[in-house]
């Protein structure tokens, strides 16, 4: 008889769940919203920003320019067509520079530069993307220090 209690108490402690388990430091369940928060740091949750909250300083504003990616550190010179509408690349990321292919729609912030030329001579095109007369380029890339540092990919 001592043989089967001893058994059937074994079985018991295996079936009891440890205590260890049950610390203080467990996770509870937060029905409100489906988080799991520690007691321990209850009254202290971080505060989740809003998916649509700028990652930066006036990335929603329309009125500030977001500069694209440096594509090449000297302008693109080519023959462009009187009358003709061009749309420039001010992503840095189309295949087709200096020219947009439709890379910009996986980013956010970046269009097209539409424009055309009153003239057919040769224009030189920026590829740095830090120019002041988009598309055209003015120089920049020899003067900023950000174009001259910059590693092309």
């Amino acid at each position: 008889m001592a043989k089967s209690f001893s058994r059937i108490l074994a079985v018991a402690k295996l079936a009891r769940p440890n205590p260890c388990f049950y610390s203080s430091t467990r996770l509870k369940t937060d029905m409100t919203n489906d988080n799991f928060t520690n007691p321990k740091y209850e009254g202290q949750e971080k505060e989740r920003k809003h998916i649509e909250t700028p990652k930066f300083t006036n990335e929603m504003d329309p009125n500030v320019v977001t500069l694209g990616k440096i594509y090449d550190k000297k302008p693109f010179r080519l023959e462009l067509e009187a009358g003709k509408k061009y749309f420039w690349c001010a992503c840095g990321h189309s295949r087709n520079q200096p020219f947009c292919d439709g890379s910009h729609k996986k980013l956010e912030n970046f269009k097209p530069v539409s424009f055309t030329v009153d003239r057919a001579k040769k224009h030189s095109l920026c590829l740095c993307k830090r120019t002041s007369k988009a598309p055209f380029c003015d120089g920049t890339h020899r003067r900023s220090d950000e174009v001259k540092a910059a590693v092309i990919e």
